[in-house]
């Protein structure tokens, strides 16, 4: 048993020093930059998401200082001690011996490498998830208050952290109204004072949306999905299986069957497994025909995987050896080709110079933005300093020249703002197209990415120097920054008296190199 616990510990160590590696080598994200900039202004919650990620990132950069690894800390710290808080929810269960296997399974999911590394949500959500399905066993099978209070408190963080936690939280309130046991539990103090607690979580998103005509909740849950069916959200499907290796979704999708097929005898623990797992997971299967298909939605289900994990080693034991260990292997191997792939992305031109077949440019998102800054902050010494504003024309171009110069940004592109539902939070800080117009009379430095992950779109282009160009008397193309063979291209302009539009002469675009 030692040795059997001492390998999975030995293989979260691991785990944990290559989260380290990715969250100090890789460059923020479009996500993460945005949210910093949401941790310089605190508030109750935001356009895009509550205000747990920017309190995080907050901490992080409170107590490390305002740089990268700084901004990922508490992530980071959540993500390593996911695979043990797993051991600690299955451990009452299934017994120690197999909730170390459960541990070592969270550690080859390849959806948990980016549980830690990325200052994002879900960095937090799922750590709290396994924490608060733990505490709700705890505390439906003993009834002690102390359990009934830490689930309290977790699902107050969980509201506090993303709205996609609601699904979480209908599961464990399903469990109380649907089931004996559940019932039982109403008679004691212990749920209501549980749910006096996770109130307190809810009560800073609902004032805060309340007072914003409920823009955050709009955009989540009505603006951004079409409602109507479309035959690509199938491939929503496809996408569970690639992310979670085929053989392992298979049995991901036989530990639901099993705990579903066990229900019937009565099995009131795999009755609460199965309900964390159906609605986390199950409801984004179910609706991904009528979904929106322009974001990544392949992150969604892994809190309801949490609890099939659980039920998972019931499954590997009954299934062939050989295919029990295929399976381990091969989502080890993919879990490990993940992480490789980010780990390129802190070493881009390195692999760019020397190992080109090896880039992915996909993952880009990651690199480009420190010199993209430094190549602004360097205009902006030559140029006029603290007189010139500074545009990011993109908003994500914008988040990040505000991290690393450290200067409020304005956006001048709305499309992308509004799809991503951040276009009320901007206009809140007055960084937006009208905040910028109140402005009238400065100079300001333009950066605008023309090219990213070697694609370009000139009517875009054309159209973003049309309207830069409505709003200043002059605007002059100064310097253009390639990064990688078009990779990453940014352009910069020199735009003069603000409100004296339209320029007599606008620049033409130019194609990257």
């Amino acid at each position: 048993m030692s040795r059997y616990r001492n390998g999975i510990m030995a293989a979260i160590a691991v785990a944990a020093l290559i989260k380290i590696y990715l969250a100090a080598g890789l460059g923020l994200f479009q996500d993460e930059a945005f949210y910093w900039m949401e941790s310089r202004r605190l508030a109750l919650s935001y356009s895009d998401i509550p205000p747990l990620t920017a309190l995080a990132i907050r901490a992080g950069t409170e107590l490390l200082g305002n740089q990268v690894f700084g901004v990922r800390f508490v992530f980071l710290l959540a993500g390593a001690l996911a695979p043990l808080g797993l051991y600690w929810l299955a451990q009452p269960i299934i017994g120690r011996r197999e909730a170390w296997l459960v541990a070592g399974c969270g550690l080859m999911l390849p959806l948990m490498i980016a549980v830690g590394p990325v200052a994002v949500a879900d960095s937090l959500m799922i750590p709290i998830t396994i924490l608060f399905i733990g505490a709700f066993e705890r505390a439906t099978r003993t009834s002690a208050i102390r359990w009934w209070l830490l689930a309290g408190l977790l699902m107050a963080l969980g509201f506090l952290c993303h709205y996609r936690f609601a699904a979480v939280a209908a599961a464990a309130a399903l469990y109380v109204v649907a089931t004996r046991n559940g019932r039982r539990q109403l008679a004691s103090t212990g749920p209501w004072l549980a749910g006096v607690l996770a109130i307190g979580g809810l009560l800073p998103v609902l004032w805060s949306s309340f007072y914003s005509d409920h823009q955050a909740l709009q955009y989540q849950f009505i603006d951004r999905h079409p409602w109507r069916f479309d035959p690509a959200g199938l491939r929503f499907f496809v996408s569970q299986a690639v992310v979670t290796t085929p053989l392992l979704f298979g049995f991901l999708v036989a530990a639901w069957l099993w705990l579903g097929r066990e229900i019937r005898g009565g099995d009131d623990r795999n009755v609460m497994l199965w309900l964390f797992a159906t609605l986390p997971a199950g409801i984004y299967f179910l609706l991904s025909p009528v979904m929106g298909q322009n974001f990544d939605t392949f992150h969604w289900p892994l809190g309801g995987y949490m609890s099939l994990l659980v039920a998972l080693p019931a499954v590997l034991r009954r299934a062939p050896r050989w295919l029990s260990q295929t399976t381990i292997v091969f989502a080890a191997a993919f879990t490990l080709a993940c992480a490789a792939i980010l780990a390129l992305q802190v070493h881009m031109g390195f692999v760019h110079r020397n190992l080109p077949a090896l880039e992915f440019r996909k993952n880009s998102n990651f690199v480009g933005w420190e010199p993209m800054a430094e190549r602004a902050g360097a205009w902006l010494e030559k140029s006029g300093g603290d007189d010139l504003l500074l545009i990011g024309e993109h908003y994500v171009t914008a988040a990040q020249l505000s991290f690393y110069t450290g200067r409020d940004v304005y956006t001048t592109e709305p499309w992308k703002l509004a799809r991503d539902g951040r276009a009320p939070q901007m206009r809140k800080w007055g960084l937006d197209e009208a905040g910028l117009l109140q402005q009238a009379g400065r100079d300001a430095l333009v950066v605008y990415m023309a090219s990213e992950r070697n694609r370009y779109s000139p009517e875009r282009h054309q159209a973003a120097m049309e309207r830069l160009c409505s709003f200043f008397g002059s605007v002059e193309h100064v310097d253009h920054l390639n990064l990688w063979d078009g990779n990453k291209v940014f352009d910069y302009y020199l735009a003069r008296d603000l409100g004296a539009g339209p320029a007599i002469s606008c620049p033409q675009p130019r194609a990257p190199d």
